[in-house]
């Protein structure tokens, strides 16, 4: 299937589960006697790791700080963070594809048990477009390929602070306009192909949706003319500014995994063609090689032949002359 232009009302979204970031909420806090001790804290994340064995000398607060840093150093897509000793890791990407694991000396510092790792995985969004079906990858929902109206459909939400889901029936979180869509070829089969459709970006279709005392409907709609209106308008820039952050977010996916994909894949099919066709070519080379061997086979049979014939007369003439 492909994208189906939607009407002026577009198309319902309808969520049934936000993304979430991977997070360890911070549990029993440092203290004092775990930095005598020598507690030993571990993050693992990629294949990364950071390490940090406690001492004396350190502070709570400074230990909390140093195991960030040394996290960010080694290049774990992770943040750390602490509240009087507590210490909270967050991956920094939303999704199921998202982990990480953690170990600690003292049960309930970082992993539940000592000295055994504990993972925490991120959540895919998941829910409807149009009430057709999704998969969800991080933020992005992405209407399944056999979707009448929405295959191929990708669009970003962003959860609202605070906002609970219906998990069985979903909770309508707005609508998404769609005005056509691009299909592109993307490989050599008639079938490899890949759509991409943005919402509408008009003043008047962004900004929707945003509660506020002057009535504003949109952006188009926005009146700075007095205070009230002034907060509210900042209000609905604001949600009007994710929009288009979520729009550009689609089309960097779209560009970085699809196209990115494709280019790599069409890439390889080139250097298989190429090898293909050298192996003709010395295919060819190997023919025409044999043929001008076994030409120049018969022509040297032939002149042996022929030396060999002349030889008879020319012993004879020799006889005849010498009488």
């Amino acid at each position: 299937g492909d994208v189906v232009a939607s009407d002026e009302k577009g198309y319902v979204v309808n969520i049934k589960q936000a993304a979430t970031k991977a997070t360890l909420n911070g549990g029993k806090a440092i203290n004092q006697s775990m930095l005598d001790s020598g507690e030993e804290l571990t993050i693992m994340e990629n294949g990364r790791t950071a390490f940090l064995k406690l001492n004396k000398n350190m502070t709570v607060e400074g230990a909390v700080r140093q195991l960030g840093s040394i996290a960010e150093k080694n290049g774990l897509d992770v943040t750390v963070s602490g509240s009087e000793g507590a210490i909270t890791v967050t991956h920094n990407k939303y999704g199921e594809d998202h982990k990480f694991t953690v170990m600690s000396t003292t049960a309930g510092v970082l992993s539940e048990q000592s000295g055994a790792p504990k993972s925490f995985v991120g959540s895919d969004v998941k829910g409807t477009i149009n009430g057709e079906g999704t998969d969800g990858n991080g933020q992005l929902l992405i209407g399944l390929g056999v979707n009448s109206t929405t295959a191929g459909l990708a669009l970003r939400y962003a959860p609202k602070t605070g906002m609970s889901y219906d998990a069985k029936n979903g909770t309508t979180v707005g609508t998404v306009n769609v005005e056509g869509g691009l299909r592109f070829q993307i490989g050599s089969d008639p079938n490899q192909s890949a759509g991409i459709s943005i919402s509408d970006t008009h003043t008047s279709r962004l900004g929707r949706g945003v509660d506020n005392d002057s009535q504003f409907l949109s952006l188009a709609d926005i009146d700075v003319r007095d205070v009230q209106g002034a907060q509210d308008a900042m209000n609905v820039v604001d949600q009007a500014i994710e929009e288009i952050s979520s729009t550009r977010g689609e089309l960097g996916a779209f560009q970085r995994h699809t196209f990115g994909s494709a280019i790599t894949t069409l890439r390889v099919a080139r250097e298989n063609l190429t090898a293909a066709e050298s192996v003709i070519r010395d295919t060819d080379m190997a023919e025409e090689l044999a043929r001008f061997t076994r030409n120049q086979i018969m022509v040297q049979s032939s002149t042996a032949q022929l030396a060999q014939a002349n030889a008879v007369p020319q012993n004879v003439v020799r006889l005849l002359a010498s009488q």
